[in-house]
């Protein structure tokens, strides 16, 4: 029953954890939508464009970034609330308990290749306003 007991407190805490780590991203996405933007529109100058156009090319990129980056944070969050259902609803099943901890592996695998895919994306935009003297 202890196991029980420090299970249940580890699952919260990640749980928690996870929440906390999405919330930003999806409470407040103008936040990421601004700075992408903000990269597209001095990129947009620099090409010569006018970043106040109607729905440009650079801001549709920036858009689908936001909007892919806020889907996957809702679908990892979702996998780990399953992953923990799974866990506590095992009731000592080994076998059940191997696949939570499989889903919680993979979901984490999934964080860290989403969150080096924005890393590689900013690094590139960044480079290029750079390198045009933005």
């Amino acid at each position: 029953m202890k196991n029980y007991f420090k299970l249940t407190f580890v699952m919260l805490v990640v749980c928690a954890s996870l929440v906390s780590m999405a919330l930003p991203a999806l409470a407040s996405p103008s936040a990421l939508e601004g700075e992408i933007t903000g990269k597209m529109d001095l990129l947009a100058i620099e090409m010569g464009q006018d970043p106040d156009a109607a729905e440009s090319l650079e801001v549709s990129i920036g858009k689908v970034i936001k909007l892919a980056l806020s889907f996957l944070g809702v679908i990892l969050v979702i996998i780990m609330i399953y992953a923990g259902f799974l866990w506590m609803t095992a009731g000592g099943n080994e076998d059940q308990v191997k696949k939570a901890k499989e889903w919680m592996k993979n979901g984490i695998i999934g964080l860290v290749i989403v969150l080096a895919a924005y890393a590689i994306s900013d690094f590139a935009l960044t480079t290029i306003l750079d390198a045009t003297g933005a």
